[in-house]
């Protein structure tokens, strides 16, 4: 029987990287979409209940993003909400279990989201402190993986019409 470990994992960082891979800041907090099916119900004649199944379609996947500091290279590009913009987020995910940090059960996790950016809201400026700036954004792609691993855990295509977990679809062909 195969011994399953536990895993107590914390985050210790994320960078972000635009279209062209170059690292662009240091996230304070990043809210990767939801994901949401809605449900159709199925009622007939002699059935005992209503039976709820997820339908094809998922809800909005909606986000946001607060940077460390304010970037104006980054406001250029992601301030026109016309055009989608392709960003990654990496962030560690640090296992300690009974032995300390266990460095073979650690990953990087990487989202990879294809944005429309729609709100900018600048934080109260204080003296000597970073001016955070968080951005709501809606996502047409989705992808999270394991960076060192080509099979994405799961990936969503708003255009290609295709959700898959694991590689596969999850609703077929």
């Amino acid at each position: 029987m195969a011994m399953h470990i536990r895993r107590h994992a914390r985050i210790t960082n994320a960078t972000i990287y635009l279209e062209d891979n170059s690292l662009v800041g240091i996230a304070r907090e990043i809210q990767i979409p939801k994901l949401e099916w809605g449900e159709v119900e199925h009622e007939s004649l002699g059935q005992v209940a209503v039976f709820k199944t997820p339908a094809r379609a998922l809800q909005a996947l909606e986000g946001s993003i607060t940077w460390e500091a304010v970037d104006p290279d980054i406001a250029r590009r992601t301030l026109n909400p016309s055009r989608a913009i392709t960003f990654q987020a990496h962030w560690e995910q640090d296992v300690w279990d009974q032995d300390g940090w266990n460095s073979d059960e650690s990953v990087t996790m990487v989202a990879i989201m294809r944005c429309l950016f729609k709100s900018a809201e600048l934080e109260a400026l204080k003296n000597s402190e970073a001016a955070g700036w968080q951005q709501e954004f809606t996502c047409t792609r989705l992808v999270q993986r394991v960076h060192a691993d080509n099979t994405p855990i799961i990936e969503v295509d708003v255009f290609a019409n295709s959700v898959k977990v694991d590689g596969n679809e999850v609703f077929g062909r």
